[in-house]
């Protein structure tokens, strides 16, 4: 089962220097109910990043990100920010954006798609000779019913700029109750919330 620091090396802000097709990273907003059940609740192979929603700016967050994580080179198979939605805005941290970013908060924000750029220089580049939006790489976006409306445009446009498969949330579930958050890009796969989570928790 997963802890609520960085898994495979030392203490809670030592960096995680493996190279590894299976690690992910998960931003885990404290604006969330009981947000340390699901930091709990993460897989071993999960680096976990709690947020602090009402206090950090996003320097503060990429720096917490690269404490954990450690600096960026494409070494990760995902990234994922977990916090509340609705169709077509995600909350992140209060200070950006009055803490709902939607499409027109975010298309033309450098500040905010330089923030998208950066988790995007964690997630590994495809093999070569697949397509340069495999799914097995991304960025997961999980907020209630995000995709939903509009939100399928704010997906389109940050793969625009990122060049990284992005999955976000089409339904409406609770971190209290069986999690399983759909996705809109793919809805044949399995829920995005099976690759964070221990099946077992």
């Amino acid at each position: 089962m997963g802890n609520s620091a960085s898994t495979g090396t030392g203490g809670p802000d030592s960096a995680f220097e493996e190279s590894d097709a299976g690690r992910r990273i998960l931003l885990i907003s404290d604006n969330l109910d009981k947000p340390e059940l699901l930091v709990q609740a993460a897989a071993d192979s999960v680096i976990v990043v709690p947020m602090k929603y009402d206090s950090w700016t996003l320097d503060e967050l990429m720096g917490a990100v690269i404490s954990r994580a450690g600096q960026p080179a494409k070494q990760f198979a995902s990234v994922g920010i977990l916090d509340h939605g609705e169709p077509d805005e995600l909350c992140l941290l209060r200070e950006v954006g009055g803490g709902i970013l939607g499409f027109r908060e975010i298309i033309g924000n450098e500040i905010i798609e330089d923030f998208f750029r950066f988790l995007a220089s964690y997630v590994m580049a495809p093999p070569p000779g697949t397509h340069r939006m495999c799914p097995e790489y991304r960025i997961d976006l999980m907020a209630c019913s995000l995709a939903d409306q509009l939100g399928t445009e704010l997906i389109d446009h940050l793969e625009g700029i990122l060049a990284v498969n992005v999955w976000a949330s089409i339904d409406d579930s609770s971190p209290a109750a069986d999690v399983k958050w759909s996705v809109a890009s793919e809805p044949d796969t399995k829920a995005i919330s099976d690759w964070y989570f221990d099946e077992d928790y």
